[in-house]
């Protein structure tokens, strides 16, 4: 019994940190190409929250969807994370950068934080060596993020009042489980809005993959496995050229799991842009949006169980930078999802189209659990 109300609470957990990755998504302001990882941005705040009480760690804890869960949530992520990494295939490399960086002694909380996130904090002298501090901090995220992210902290970020940094980084490349061939991708038009149009790679396939219209969203949906079929990349592409806000303004978890529960396997005509995005985001005015503001305050901040210190400490630093690229590369095709499959006899049905030649959501997700890894929109086409 013990064990099936875990699975339960594990579930809820699941489907909270999944609502409050479409919460970010949704207050982050959006212009032009986006990319964050909820999941990323999640640990990190999780991590810190490990190290709140009272007030504060109600307000986090309000703010990600997690006051009403019957469990420890910081428990409930380390389930997550097991089943995220357990069973990781090649052909899709996931490397994300989360850590805390501190001027003071952090008494127990550094055990806890080790004990559920199998992560350190680093002390750092921010008062005497801001520029040495900066530099390690880049370093290290550069070196989990294989040199694909660099330079996060600006000069601008660290002074004499600094008492934390929370940086999250990461980044992703798979392999497809069904690769495009290269040759079949050319130059074909893109249309940024209605007005502009310009040239890009289109990648070409025709593959027999899960496919599909929603018509309460306007939109067609794609999905397409990584190596290893653990993670996935949805692709939302609105009917309309300018479709995408309204789009947007749609989607939830709830939302975006319907969805892929109505999609079928079946010939598809595919054809999408390669492109290569990298955002950085202050979090600071997003996640005072969500409704966490006590963390940057230094009267209200509550850290009691991070360090008992005179010095009032509140979270200086927030950042989030995220770094993805899709192209052709894949593994061989096996299954029925991989290639082409003729069709016997009778009338040939038509295959279904899904020609991204303008603005579009993605997300990378995490088939077992839900857990959206990545979530982006592409405007204009990078590569």
């Amino acid at each position: 019994m013990a064990l099936a109300r875990g699975l339960v609470s594990n579930v809820a957990f699941e489907q909270a940190i999944g609502n409050f990755a479409f919460s970010l998504y949704d207050t982050v302001p959006k212009d032009g190409n986006e990319v964050l990882s909820p999941y990323s941005i999640t640990t990190a705040l999780l991590m810190l929250m490990l190290g709140t009480d009272g007030k504060t760690k109600n307000q986090m804890m309000s703010s990600m969807n997690l006051n009403n869960l019957p469990t420890n949530v910081h428990f409930n992520y380390k389930r997550l994370e097991l089943k995220l990494t357990r069973n990781a295939k090649k052909g899709a490399s996931l490397l994300v950068a989360n850590r805390l960086y501190g001027s003071n002694a952090f008494s127990t909380y550094k055990d806890k934080v080790k004990r559920y996130y199998g992560s350190a904090v680093q002390l750092m002298d921010f008062s005497r060596q801001r520029e040495k501090s900066r530099k390690s901090i880049n370093d290290w995220i550069a070196g989990k993020t294989n040199n694909k992210i660099q330079s996060v902290i600006e000069r601008k970020m660290i002074d004499a009042r600094t008492a934390l940094v929370l940086v999250n980084a990461i980044y992703f490349k798979g392999s497809w489980d069904a690769k495009f061939d290269q040759k079949r991708t050319r130059r074909e038009l893109f249309s940024v809005n209605q007005r502009n149009r310009k040239q890009v790679n289109m990648m070409n396939a025709i593959y027999n993959v899960k496919s599909g219209y929603n018509t309460a969203l306007n939109c067609k949906i794609l999905q397409l496995h990584y190596s290893g079929k653990r993670l996935s990349m949805v692709f939302l592409l609105p009917n309309n050229v300018n479709g995408l806000n309204q789009l947007e303004s749609k989607l939830s978890m709830n939302t975006f799991k319907n969805i892929l529960g109505g999609l079928r396997t079946q010939e598809t005509v595919i054809k999408i842009p390669k492109f290569k995005l990298e955002t950085g985001y202050d979090l600071i005015p997003i996640l005072k949006a969500r409704g966490m503001t006590d963390i940057f305050n230094q009267r209200l901040a509550n850290f009691k169980n991070m360090a008992n210190v005179k010095r009032s400490l509140y979270v200086s630093t927030a950042v989030h930078k995220a770094f993805i690229e899709v192209n052709e590369d894949g593994t061989e095709a096996s299954g029925s999802t991989a290639v082409r499959v003729p069709r016997r006899g009778g009338k040939k049905p038509r295959s279904f189209q899904f020609i991204a030649n303008h603005p579009f959501v993605f997300a990378i997700r995490d088939n077992l659990t839900g857990t959206i890894i990545f979530l982006g929109r592409v405007v204009n086409p990078l590569i």
